[in-house]
């Protein structure tokens, strides 16, 4: 599937000790000839970093991403770079990082950009053993969210909630963004957890709002 490309800002980039900022060089023909031999670059890099996730070399792929987001920011291949050096992080385990870039490529969607709640969803991902950030990240995806990440979003976020004990549960809750598509996870679960039947509960949520979420119940 086709994705939108989105590129850094230019004042945007990894720490990186030597980085002096885009060049001073001045505008016209020059400058879109230098601009455009840039984004070749980038592309060739983001290309090399496609196939080194295809073949299992995380730390190649992480490298070359970052390379792009440091060095072409202004590069149309740039938003890409950083999403996959957010994948290949969290192939790798790196949990951290994971949710780091991907936070970082959040920053550059507007508001209810449809692919907020698939960057949601590797964030989530990322952390295997850490339930509550796990039922945190898809706590933040809005309403509206296409239909088939609500439902993967619902599936992972219930099963992260079956891990926290009430209190958490509460937090999970009052922490969650007024826009959240699936708070009736975090009510159901909590009605569940005071001992109501799983049927009573779900009748107990708002069934209006929850089937304008389109999130299939985990």
């Amino acid at each position: 599937m086709h994705t939108k490309a989105v590129a850094l800002p230019s004042s945007w980039y990894f720490p990186q000790a030597g980085w002096a900022g885009a060049s001073s060089c001045p505008g016209g023909s020059h400058d879109r000839t230098r601009r455009g031999g840039a984004a070749a670059r980038a592309a060739q890099r983001f290309a090399r970093a496609e196939e080194a996730v295809r073949a299992g070399r995380l730390v190649g792929a992480r490298r070359l991403t970052a390379e792009i987001v440091n060095e072409y920011p202004s590069a149309p291949v740039s938003g890409r770079a950083l999403l996959l050096n957010a994948r290949a992080a969290r192939d790798a385990g790196d949990a951290t990082a994971a949710d780091t870039a991907s936070q970082r490529y959040l920053e550059l969607l507007p508001a209810g950009d449809p692919r907020i709640a698939s960057v949601r969803l590797l964030q989530a991902e990322a952390f295997t053993d850490d339930a509550a950030v796990r039922l945190d990240r898809p706590m933040r995806i809005p309403v509206g969210a296409p239909p088939g990440d609500l439902v993967r979003a619902a599936s992972l976020a219930g099963g992260a909630a079956d891990l926290l004990d009430p209190e958490q549960l509460e937090a999970a809750r009052s922490n969650a963004p007024s826009d959240a598509a699936l708070t009736w996870v975090l009510d159901v679960r909590a009605a569940t957890a005071r001992g109501l039947p799983r049927d009573l509960a779900l009748d107990k949520v708002d069934t209006n709002a929850a089937a304008g979420q389109n999130g299939a119940a985990p």
